[in-house]
């Protein structure tokens, strides 16, 4: 699972993120309980961590939120030089989407105990 590219991991998180609303979750569970199912992979391929935070964050801000945590390491995003031409369109695409969602009304949702959980799991 390490090794999938950009395209790959969107199309995990969103099938993960969309499990979780059909066992139940919110939205607001579903985001951290999808964020947890990745972050394994997303410690050992750049890829993966910027498809899954991106995405997640298009997500909640479809459902006018965004957790702190996704919010705080959208700016740190840095694009993989080794996407291929298909995953920068798919990049450039969702990166598009989510700068007109963040210029919508949303609430920021924080949580400074999770934000550190976060923190710790991916550092």
């Amino acid at each position: 699972m390490y090794n999938i590219n950009y395209i790959e991991a969107k199309k995990l998180t969103l099938e993960s993120y969309h499990e979780f609303i059909d066992e139940g979750f919110s939205p607001e569970q579903a985001i951290p309980a999808t964020l947890e199912d990745f972050v394994i992979s997303m410690k050992k391929n750049n890829k993966i961590l910027i498809a899954v935070i991106q995405n997640l964050s298009i997500l909640s801000l479809k459902h006018n939120f965004i957790p702190d945590y996704l919010l705080n390491r959208l700016s740190d995003l840095k694009i993989s030089s080794d996407l291929n031409n298909d995953e920068i369109l798919e990049y450039k695409k969702d990166e598009k989407e989510l700068n007109t969602l963040l210029k919508n009304k949303y609430t920021l949702d924080e949580d400074e105990s999770y934000s550190e959980r976060v923190d710790n799991l991916l550092d």
